[in-house]
């Protein structure tokens, strides 16, 4: 992939509100944001920080390490290096997940 320089870092911060489309029915008496919710929000991170248009081919590694709820407030952190795309997810200290994505530039961006 190129595009960022290797070790470059990104931060992006993001709160879901109580109010949020997919928390309906997840779960009726504690809501929690799903999972693939964060990663849509880890990508549009990624959009922004990747200098170049892609695509996503692959999840390599995702590990949700506790939940995150509506009105907290969550930093993305995006690191470059291997090829390929890390991120963290967390509040304040705490991490929410962490993982590695899969790009590819598309031609002529």
């Amino acid at each position: 992939m190129t595009g960022p320089v290797a070790g470059d870092r990104s931060p992006a911060t993001i709160l879901i509100p109580s109010v949020h489309p997919s928390l309906d029915g997840h779960f009726p008496d504690r809501p929690v944001v799903p999972g693939v919710v964060i990663l849509d929000y880890v990508i549009d991170a990624a959009e922004r920080f990747v200098p170049a248009s892609f695509v996503v081919r692959g999840l390599v590694q995702v590990k949700f390490v506790r939940v995150l709820l509506p009105g907290e407030e969550a930093s993305i952190e995006l690191e470059s290096r291997d090829s390929m795309l890390h991120f963290s997810v967390k509040v304040g200290t705490d991490l929410v997940a962490r993982g590695t994505l899969r790009l590819e530039l598309v031609a002529g961006s």
